[in-house]
């Protein structure tokens, strides 16, 4: 079973170095410049990358090559405390004072569980689409994101900008594993499972398929038989 779990893990890492370029920017056609490598090393991506940087930083940041440099030369730490811009909808405005509203709503964040949970194929498609085989999410029996789902999401998503080679690696001061926990942790306290719902609104289809189950003339008949068990007023 381990190894059943570390291989998937390797199929979702190689797969998404190749494909995520097409995620990066919620404009689909906009290109992600400069274009790099799907394969092979990673040296082009992540603080050497502007856009792919601004993905990286929190809301707070701006990515210039400056601050880059800063980052580079250990004067500037980017931790797993800062939320990466990625977790948020494009175009969110940094606040101090309310960091959670819109949390985990990033499109990137989105793209990246539809690679990995119904197929890189669904990634801009609707609720419920699949091509071929069953999806991830399917052999799994995943019926419900999970907290830990969206957590492995969220590393996997900014293993896949970032420069590292080894996932088993921390990023210069940025911990993988303490970002996955952390993010279970926020996720697993939210009273109303807003998060939760939101995700199985993205990737599952409404409950029913694509219409009601019953048939046309069963819900007429029940329509005429309310219909004469009303009372008149």
């Amino acid at each position: 079973m381990h190894e059943g779990r570390k291989g998937s893990r390797a199929d979702d890492t190689s797969t998404l170095k190749k494909h995520i370029h097409k995620y990066v920017h919620k404009d689909t056609l906009r290109y992600v410049k400069p274009s790099f490598p799907d394969g092979g090393a990673k040296a082009l991506r992540g603080w050497n990358h502007l856009e792919l940087a601004h993905m990286l930083l929190p809301l707070q940041y701006t990515a210039t090559q400056s601050l880059l440099d800063d980052i580079n030369d250990n004067k500037l730490k980017i931790t797993e405390h800062d939320w990466p811009r990625f977790l948020y909808p494009d175009g969110r405005i940094f606040d101090l004072d309310n960091e959670f509203e819109d949390l985990f709503r990033g499109h990137l964040l989105l793209r990246v569980m539809k690679h990995i949970y119904t197929g890189h194929s669904t990634w801009n498609q609707g609720p419920g689409h699949q091509v071929g085989k069953s999806s991830h999410a399917q052999k799994m029996g995943m019926t419900s994101v999970t907290s830990r789902a969206i957590a492995y999401a969220a590393v996997q998503a900014r293993f896949a900008i970032c420069s590292s080679q080894d996932w088993g690696a921390d990023d210069r001061d940025f911990s993988n594993e303490e970002f996955f926990w952390q993010v279970v942790e926020i996720i697993d306290d939210e009273e109303d499972n807003a998060t939760i719902n939101y995700f199985n609104e993205k990737l599952y289809k409404p409950v029913g398929g694509c219409g009601p189950k019953k048939s046309a003339a069963e819900r007429t008949k029940e329509q005429r038989k309310r219909a004469r068990t009303t009372v008149p007023y």
